[in-house]
């Protein structure tokens, strides 16, 4: 459990540092409805790399000195933690309306497909706000999320305001509770 929670706002926090300036994310943890603990995260070191060319349609994996080459089949493709990313800044019109991303991992480009499914009003520490309800089905076991192949984000502004992710047993559910309150609400 404990590796799953981890994983999971390892997952969150990393999104929130890709593409800004100094974004970072707190979220308060709960499973079952248990408060399970807060997670804050520094990363300090690399322990793998990917170069995603989309031009030559290769993936190159950098671990430990060594380099691996995949041929890829479909384009863009992405890692996790860019495929969140991207999550968090896509734009959905209407109810029902689904992405499709394709994420590299086990070594090849799997089709995740982010639903919307309908909006929902959120407590939030600025005061209730309307978020995009999305349902995430992976296309294959994910490394980050383990034992997962559905999650679903609650998202408003660019954030990721809540997730959730379906475990064997319940849920694991991360409530964003650092929000800037000084800007212009939803």
């Amino acid at each position: 459990m404990r590796s799953f929670l981890l994983s999971l706002f390892i997952f969150f926090f990393l999104f929130a540092e890709a593409g800004a300036e100094r974004l970072v994310l707190k979220y308060r943890v709960s499973w079952l409805g248990m408060k399970a603990g807060k997670i804050k995260f520094v990363v300090e070191e690399v322990l793998k790399e990917y170069f995603f060319d989309q031009r030559r349609g290769v993936v190159v994996r950098r671990k430990k000195g060594r380099e691996s080459t995949y041929r890829l089949e479909h384009y863009p493709v992405h890692d996790e933690l860019s495929a969140f990313y991207a999550t968090m800044r896509a734009r959905f019109k209407e109810a029902g309306e689904e992405k499709v991303f394709w994420v590299f991992a086990r070594k090849k480009a799997n089709k995740s497909t982010v639903r919307y499914l309908e909006d929902e009003k959120l407590d939030t520490p600025c005061g209730p706000w309307w978020a995009k309800k999305l349902e995430v089905e992976f296309g294959f076991e994910s490394e980050l999320i383990k034992r997962s192949k559905r999650a679903y984000l609650w998202q408003a502004k660019g954030l990721i305001l809540k997730s959730q992710g379906e475990l064997a047993i319940g849920h694991v559910t991360g409530k964003l509770v650092n929000l800037d309150c000084k800007e212009e609400r939803p």
